[in-house]
């Protein structure tokens, strides 16, 4: 009993995960929802006693998927208000390309081998290898990497026109007024 209420849950927290991607109309409320969802697929994998697959998609998708798309919003326009910029000039061209993929699918769907787990190799031993003395190193220099992502965007992209300089920031987090200030002499 107690599994059907979990099962239930991660199906709740994953389809609200979806509507939130869905019908999103803030683009980081969406990245919020896409969390939500990889993270419930994550769930289901430990529920049916994955756990190789659901670090997967812990760190693949909800980590290397979502960093991506948040890069991706920091690098986009924004207006006066500080909103995303984001209009939408490819729907039927997706379309197309959605309905392709789907011809090609059911296509294909016939022609597929069925999959069979590799010989000689055990799953726990390929797991050992790839998860095993190495990952805080590759965790260790993923953020190495993403700490210079986020200072290369930082030095390239533009100052905002609503950017101040360091004494308004200063100001700011001094709690004075900047106007206060601009008239000292430094």
């Amino acid at each position: 009993m107690i599994a059907l209420v979990v099962l239930a849950a991660l199906i709740g927290f994953g389809l609200a995960g979806a509507v939130l991607v869905v019908f999103a109309r803030e683009v980081l409320r969406l990245a919020l929802g896409l969390g939500v969802l990889l993270m419930t697929v994550a769930g289901v994998f430990l529920f049916y006693d994955a756990p190789f697959p659901a670090v997967a998609q812990v760190f693949i998708y909800a980590g290397g998927v979502l960093v991506l798309l948040l890069f991706a919003l920091m690098l986009l326009r924004r207006d006066a208000t500080g909103r995303l910029v984001l209009k939408q000039r490819h729907d039927v061209g997706a379309a197309v390309v959605s309905i392709a993929v789907f011809v090609l699918i059911g296509v294909g769907y016939g022609s597929v081998v069925p999959l069979r787990p590799p010989t000689g190799a055990p799953i726990e031993r390929i797991a050992f290898e790839l998860l095993g003395p190495y990952l805080p190193q590759f965790e260790a220099l993923a953020l190495l990497l993403l700490v210079a992502l986020v200072g290369a965007i930082a030095i390239v992209s533009p100052p905002r026109a609503t950017d101040a300089g360091p004494e308004a920031v200063a100001a700011r987090a001094l709690g004075v007024d900047s106007d206060e200030t601009a008239g000292e002499p430094s």
